[in-house]
């Protein structure tokens, strides 16, 4: 027999929300869903031992708790929204995507020299803020205008694919 995958996902799924409200602004770091063992890796930031009973009360066996994130998702979307592209462009800094991780730190995606971006970001933000890895320039799909006779594409770059200049 086998499992209906589709509602194995909706529990766990629900699960993740039911964990980012329980937890709250304030705690709730990142999750993720791990189908192999039919559970939800949490994160979380100085919860409440009240907060951690509770998630693992109403979903006993679905979540895998780490009580110990460095700091709540909504630090770390501040940081991503104060991240200022132009000074790390001109200190040598190639980044091309700016994030959070589910546990709790700020991942930057750069076009070379890791260590040396990992280096000037710590000396901006502090150790154990930043976490940077390499990743190629985004590219886009070429765009084709339904009113487009020539079907040829756009040279715009699709708004989520451009780098700030």
């Amino acid at each position: 027999m086998s499992e209906n995958i589709w509602a194995i996902q909706v529990v766990l799924d629900a699960a993740a929300d039911d964990a980012r409200r329980l937890a709250g602004e304030a705690h709730y770091t990142g999750c993720r869903v791990r189908h192999e063992s039919k559970t939800v890796e949490l994160w979380l930031f100085n919860a409440p031992m009240q907060v951690v009973q509770e998630l693992e009360a109403i979903r006993p066996g679905v979540y895998v708790i780490h009580n110990d994130a460095p700091r709540p998702l909504s630090a770390v979307d501040d940081l991503r929204d104060s991240f200022d592209w132009a000074a790390r462009k001109s200190e040598g800094v190639k980044a091309v995507g700016v994030g959070p991780t589910e546990d709790g730190y700020l991942q930057v995606g750069v076009l070379d020299d890791v260590n040396g971006a990992q280096k000037k970001l710590d000396a901006i933000y502090g150790s154990n803020v930043v976490r940077v890895y390499k990743t190629e320039q985004p590219r886009a799909l070429p765009l084709y205008g339904p009113a487009s006779v020539s079907r040829e594409p756009t040279t715009e770059p699709l708004a989520w694919a451009s780098v700030p200049e």
